[in-house]
């Protein structure tokens, strides 16, 4: 289900540029660091059972895909 959340995330432009973090089956975004500290004390809270899977999703166009042959 979290595989599924993640990729969900990253094809989503909405999520572009931001802290995503994945609990209880939901997605939440944060735009700034401040934000993010705040939201995951507040998913804490709500979902103290749970552990938060946290990353941060590129621009589009910050993305570099090297290939080696």
């Amino acid at each position: 289900m979290v595989k599924r959340l993640l990729l969900r995330a990253y094809r989503n432009p909405r999520y572009r540029g931001k802290e995503v973090m994945i609990i209880g089956g939901k997605i939440f975004a944060a735009a700034t660091e401040r934000q993010a500290v705040k939201l995951f004390e507040r998913l804490i809270k709500a979902y103290p059972r749970q552990t938060p899977l946290i990353t941060y999703i590129p621009q589009a166009d910050s993305l570099a895909c090297p290939v080696l042959y």
